[in-house]
């Protein structure tokens, strides 16, 4: 009940495990909350969980009764609020934040959440967040619907775009300017998936490009469907990049079918160690 959503635990877990990384280095931070009653704009609704808690509690006595309502209204409220206040530490930082997602379902006019003994009501609330996924929901506005679905398409591309990482074997300086950097592209797919890697490579057919701040429509790099080693999901790549770009270099990668999106690779924005010019 202490970290009901630990969303600050998992961040600070991540800069101890990789600590040569850019503290706002993230592939992608996903919150999953359990669901919230919401009206019809899916706004909390703020007042609804003092009554619905009571309910259960009627054998307790009165000093159990209002210590666990009160461990109830801190959590339920603490979870969204604990989300508010670490996107608000980001506000500064716009990649930051475009990497960062929180899925909760709003449960809006009409609906309630489950009282804490009501087991029978979990089918109904299950159907109601399928619908809202679905966008098929009577009990919300369409368009908060419909942002939830552009939303959930853009968490799947980057979970996609994850999949892909770079590994360097040099990068040097070819003149005060630029700087070229060699090494291989890796889908950290299992090689027992090889079916599954064929297919994403074959049907998606991902298309690279590297990208500065101080160059953001980047160098697209097309390798076609030649050249990828099955057996570990490789692909030898190389590029070019301005020697000056004060958050290091972007690879990106899009697929057929994302309408022109990009997302980051796993490890990027990202800085390279260079050596002299050859």
């Amino acid at each position: 009940m202490e970290s009901s959503n630990p969303i600050l635990l998992a961040d600070n877990e991540r800069q101890l495990l990789w600590p040569d990384i850019s503290e706002n280095s993230r592939d992608i931070l996903l919150s999953i909350g359990a669901g919230y009653s919401s009206d019809w704009s899916g706004d909390t609704e703020q007042d609804s969980v003092a009554p619905k808690a009571l309910k259960p509690l009627g054998q307790m006595g009165l000093v159990a009764r209002l210590a666990t309502l009160r461990l109830v209204q801190q959590n339920t409220s603490s979870c969204q609020e604990a989300w508010a206040s670490f996107k608000r530490s980001l506000a500064d930082n716009p990649h930051s934040l475009e990497k960062c997602h929180r899925l909760n379902v709003p449960y809006g006019r009409g609906q309630t959440l489950c009282k804490l003994d009501e087991v029978s009501k979990l089918d109904a609330m299950q159907a109601e967040a399928f619908a809202f996924l679905q966008q098929t929901s009577n009990s919300l506005d369409p368009s908060i619907q419909a942002y939830n679905s552009a939303n959930l398409d853009k968490i799947a591309h980057q979970l996609v775009a994850s999949l892909f990482y770079f590994q360097v074997r040099d990068a040097y300086d070819l003149n005060d300017y630029k700087y070229h950097c060699t090494g291989r592209l890796y889908c950290r797919l299992s090689t027992s998936l090889i079916q599954q890697g064929a297919s994403l490579i074959n049907t998606g057919k991902p298309r690279f490009r590297v990208s500065e701040e101080e160059n953001l429509e980047g160098e697209e790099i097309i390798f076609g469907q030649r050249g990828w080693e099955y057996n570990d999901f490789s692909i030898s790549a190389s590029f070019d990049a301005l020697v000056y770009a004060k958050k290091g270099v972007r690879v990106q990668v899009t697929f057929v079918g994302w309408e022109g999106e990009w997302e980051d690779i796993s490890g990027f924005p990202r800085k390279f160690k260079r050596r002299g010019r050859m």
